[in-house]
């Protein structure tokens, strides 16, 4: 299956994903790695794992071939990051229909936008804090 026709998910219950005033924050707990992603790439990441295809989402934002082309590489990043893995998750025309709303409700010209910071790695893996709870952890994981 080509990265284009494949749906997503997260690659592993390590990837801590938040939204914080329209863009989001990654941070890979095995690594001590954190990501930033612009706005267009945080909307694009939530439809990826609502189950969409990046050319579910291309043909949904009529995205001429440049913009699919970013799109495409957009998503080829997040999997050589090892932020998501290919999934068998089609989505629902319902999730769809959200998820192209809050596309297009981001602003301005197509941005996918990832920038990845290693700079406090150590101490994010050093910290005493991710042992707290092995029920809840430290940021709470996804189930």
């Amino acid at each position: 299956m080509s990265v284009a026709s494949s749906s997503y998910a997260i690659a592993s219950e390590n990837i801590a994903a938040e939204r914080f005033e329209g863009e989001y924050v990654l941070l890979d707990l095995a690594s001590g790695r954190y990501i930033a992603l612009s706005a267009h790439a945080g909307a694009v990441w939530d439809a990826l794992l609502a189950g969409l295809s990046p050319d579910a989402i291309g043909t949904a934002m009529q995205a001429d071939d440049t913009q699919r082309h970013a799109l495409i590489g957009f998503v080829a990043q997040l999997a050589e990051l090892g932020l998501i893995t290919p999934a068998d998750k089609p989505a629902a025309s319902q999730t769809l229909n959200g998820q192209l709303d809050e596309i297009s409700r981001v602003q301005g010209p197509l941005e996918l936008t990832i920038d990845v910071f290693d700079d406090l790695s150590e101490l994010l893996l050093a910290d005493p804090i991710h042992e707290v709870d092995d029920e809840v952890g430290w940021p709470p994981r996804r189930s």
